[in-house]
């Protein structure tokens, strides 16, 4: 049976009756003719005819879908009784639209966490490394002295890059204050691993993340256009953070927020970090991003234990042994 049948069955019946009618009515005048009385004739012509009512019933039957006249019927008792109770009717309503809203927000979540993929290039070969220690094996940031030997061990990856956080005065020129700004220290090639490059100028290269190395920064393209007006001649002029001059080489899409919205600047994890520091082993505040080496896809995970094993670890307190772990 076709849907439309079943919208049109109304209209159906009244045209079966009309047909019926009419049918009878040509057999009653045809009995009179040969003389029958007429209440006789009108007996006989629905004697002939047999049950009107069941033949009805039955084309009814025959254009009616059992799924569709279900969800009618109970549509049509649901409106009344929301009609005779509005209040009930509102309370319902009111709680349908928070659980529709609720499963629509906890999607959004979901989707935008675990379904929709990085806006990276190659995303599915970008892992973020973790050392995991303890009795309770609970993921830790990574030491400086970690990375390296993560580094000179990796097999399974085309390159590691390192970041972490931190923050400058964004000091004003112009008349414009000066203001507390978030940044992310990074290696060099943090970018190229994501695949991403700036909209404006350059991003870093191995010369920039060096100690000796003339200060650059990278900028959001919220700052540029907070901070600087949109204005493309700022490539190549200083910006004092913390009343040091750094020089802008790069604007990075508008698009790009990482590794969080709060980020403002980029500038050289080697460059603004004594050798000191980025060689210990027990001083745990850095991030390591991945990129898997296509070839090696499916031991990643088996040559980060065995690359554990050749790292070596810290002496007193952090003595237990660290593990990288990839985590997709």
């Amino acid at each position: 049976m076709g849907i439309g049948r079943f919208f049109r069955r109304r209209s159906e019946d009244d045209e079966f009756v009309r047909e019926i009618e009419a049918r009878l009515a040509h057999e009653v005048d045809e009995k009179v003719a040969r003389g029958m009385p007429e209440g006789e004739a009108r007996r006989q012509a629905r004697l002939k005819f047999g049950s009107t009512v069941s033949v009805r019933e039955e084309v009814w039957e025959w254009n009616t879908a059992e799924i569709l006249e279900s969800v009618w019927r109970d549509w049509k008792y649901t409106a009344r009784t929301l009609r005779r109770a509005p209040g009930f009717a509102i309370a319902v309503i009111l709680v349908m639209a928070l659980g529709i809203g609720a499963n629509t927000a906890l999607f959004t979540i979901v989707r935008s966490v675990l379904l929709k993929p990085l806006p990276f290039g190659d995303p599915n070969r970008l892992v973020m490394l973790y050392e995991i220690s303890g009795p309770n094996k609970l993921p830790n940031v990574v030491a400086g002295g970690i990375f390296e030997a993560w580094q000179k061990e990796a097999r399974s990856f085309e390159q590691m890059a390192v970041f972490g956080g931190g923050g400058y005065t964004l000091s004003g020129d112009g008349g414009q204050l000066p203001e507390q700004i978030a940044a992310t220290t990074c290696s060099w090639n943090l970018f190229s691993i994501l695949r991403v490059q700036p909209a404006l100028g350059r991003g870093f290269n191995a010369e920039d993340d060096r100690l000796t190395a003339n200060a650059t920064v990278i900028l959001t393209w919220g700052l540029w256009k907070r901070r600087f007006g949109g204005d493309a001649a700022i490539l190549g002029k200083n910006i004092q953070l913390d009343a040091k001059a750094y020089t802008v080489i790069g604007v990075m899409p508008s698009w790009f927020v990482y590794p969080d919205a709060d980020t403002q600047v980029w500038t050289p994890l080697y460059h603004q970090t004594p050798a000191s520091i980025m060689n210990r082993l027990d001083w745990h505040q850095f991030f390591v991003a991945g990129h898997i080496d296509g070839t090696r896809g499916q031991r990643t995970r088996h040559d980060c234990k065995e690359d554990s094993r050749r790292t070596p670890f810290a002496s007193g307190d952090w003595s237990r042994r660290q593990r990288a772990l990839a985590f997709r």
